[in-house]
């Protein structure tokens, strides 16, 4: 009889209980189910490029063409730096149209981000339901996303990347982990906020210390793409969103409400009635949460805009998977990080 599946990165990509981890039918299944779901993503943002929907007052194009002259505000024109020189070299070296260059564009980080989430799905739960559920969670929040306000391809794309900075951590491969998190700088600053999530997991496992210490060097990984930028691209203007306690920010609250009610709600539940069942090292990424709102609220930033979360995309998708009952033995006792 074949062994179970080990959890916690032992075993990639999951297995039913009928077989082993790289079971070809299973794997099959799964890659063809990102390939589909970002297909689908990709079709639903090709309506959003038709339509010329407006992102903070200029439409792709012009947003494409701040960039690459340098003269976008913050943080777009760091997030978007590499992605645009991609997007252009798409444009005239294969003489794919604009507008078909952006498509591939987001058909590709979209497909980043569901196969890093499946791996990082994989390493937290047992057999393909879970990891099924969660990957059409990503695919729902990720609708959400645009059918709410528009979205850049750099945050798909960072937070598949988060997504494996926490499969690299529930691993304790923290080479990896810290990687990943160098190469998020380079298209999002959000990739700080995984910095709490590793403390707090390192408290979690049994060791405060190495949590902290690698929390610090994730989070100046994570810097170093900004700071690169700064000296590269010289100063810019950061985007002005409001003051914290103003009227503005303010009116905006009950609009944020609902949708942190939306977004979070069913999440927050799931957490409260399967507690024992979660994993340590999911149970410290929903620090990111509360982390990125007060990050948010004391920048004065609005909170009512789905793109601004996609970080959290992952890790609901992830707390979600429980209803697929695929739960690691001792999943939510210690991890790599205990001493």
């Amino acid at each position: 009889m074949s062994e179970p599946q080990r959890c916690g990165g032992r075993l990639r990509l999951g297995a039913g209980p009928h077989g082993v981890c790289g079971e070809g039918a299973q794997h099959l299944f799964l890659g063809v189910l990102c390939l589909c779901l970002a297909l689908c993503l990709t079709l639903a943002n090709w309506q959003v490029v038709t339509n010329q929907n407006v992102v903070g007052h200029q439409d792709r194009a012009e947003m494409h063409r701040e960039v690459l002259a340098n003269r976008a505000d913050l943080p777009y024109q760091y997030h978007m730096y590499l992605i645009a020189h991609a997007t252009q070299w798409l444009h005239d070296a294969l003489g794919v149209p604009l507008r078909g260059a952006f498509i591939a564009m987001f058909g590709l980080v979209y497909l980043f981000a569901l196969v890093s989430s499946w791996y990082w799905l994989a390493q937290l739960w047992k057999g393909p339901a879970p990891i099924v559920l969660g990957l059409l969670a990503v695919a729902a929040y990720g609708g959400v996303m645009l059918g709410c306000s528009d979205h850049h391809p750099s945050d798909p794309f960072g937070a598949g990347l988060l997504a494996l900075t926490l499969a690299w951590a529930a691993q304790g491969n923290w080479g990896r982990g810290v990687g990943a998190a160098l190469i998020a700088g380079f298209f999002w600053t959000k990739g700080v906020l995984v910095g709490p999530a590793i403390a707090l997991y390192g408290g979690l496992s049994g060791s405060w210390r190495r949590g902290w210490g690698w929390a610090l060097a994730v989070t100046a990984a994570a810097a170093v793409g900004p700071a690169i930028y700064r000296l590269a691209l010289g100063p810019h203007p950061l985007v002005e969103e409001g003051t914290l306690a103003s009227r503005e920010w303010i009116a905006a609250l009950p609009k944020a409400a609902v949708l942190h009610l939306g977004l979070a709600g069913p999440v927050l539940c799931t957490l409260a009635l399967n507690w024992g069942k979660i994993p340590a090292v999911l149970r410290a990424a929903m620090a990111i949460y509360p982390a990125q709102v007060c990050a948010y609220a004391v920048a004065g930033q609005f909170l009512y805009e789905p793109r601004s979360f996609w970080a959290l995309v992952p890790v609901f998708a992830a707390v979600l998977g429980v209803w697929g009952e695929g739960v690691c033995p001792g999943a939510g006792s210690s991890g790599p990080l205990r001493e």
